[in-house]
């Protein structure tokens, strides 16, 4: 009997703590690929895109017209990042907000969102990224994640900081 008591206290405690850990900002990554988003001309050269946190569906429109992005222009072929992204219309944006993060990687590295969290005036988005196992080529090319978010856990929120660990 004193066996089954001391098995309940500790699946009890191990429950208690694990429903302590804080979790974050419940979020969904829609998208996960090689991709671009876009890039600006610059005096000195090409500019690339990095981050954005977005509210609205204005908001999003301007971004892919301020970055080159194709999305709405009805004259070419769609990649599924871009037809993603017209997915995403004034409804949605009335309770949800997205992230779109866009960095340099390798063959040899897998990234992860491992969490998304709200501190002080910020959102913040923690990538693991770690190795491969097996050989892999050097070359490196631009990876795209596009996270989606409730509204309810970030309103006032209006910064992004993207971490990679």
């Amino acid at each position: 009997m004193k066996k089954i008591l001391a098995c309940i206290f500790v699946l009890v405690i191990s429950l208690c703590l694990t429903s302590c850990i804080d979790k974050g900002i419940q979020f969904r990554v829609s998208y996960d690929d090689m991709n671009a988003f876009g890039f600006k001309n610059k005096d000195n050269g090409i500019q690339l895109f990095s981050n954005a946190y977005v509210t609205s569906y204005e908001q999003l429109i301007t971004l892919c017209n301020d970055w080159n992005n194709k999305t709405y222009e009805q004259s070419c072929e769609l990649s599924n990042l871009e037809k993603l992204l017209l997915t995403y219309d004034e409804e949605y944006f009335k309770e949800n907000d997205i992230i779109i993060i866009e960095f340099d990687t390798g063959n040899g590295i897998i990234s992860k969102v491992e969490k998304v969290d709200a501190k002080d005036n910020k959102i913040i988005v923690t990538i693991k990224q770690k190795q491969k196992n097996g050989f892999f080529t050097t070359e490196a090319f631009r990876w795209i994640m596009v996270i989606e978010i409730s509204k309810e856990n970030t309103n006032g929120l209006s910064e992004l900081e993207v971490i990679f660990k």
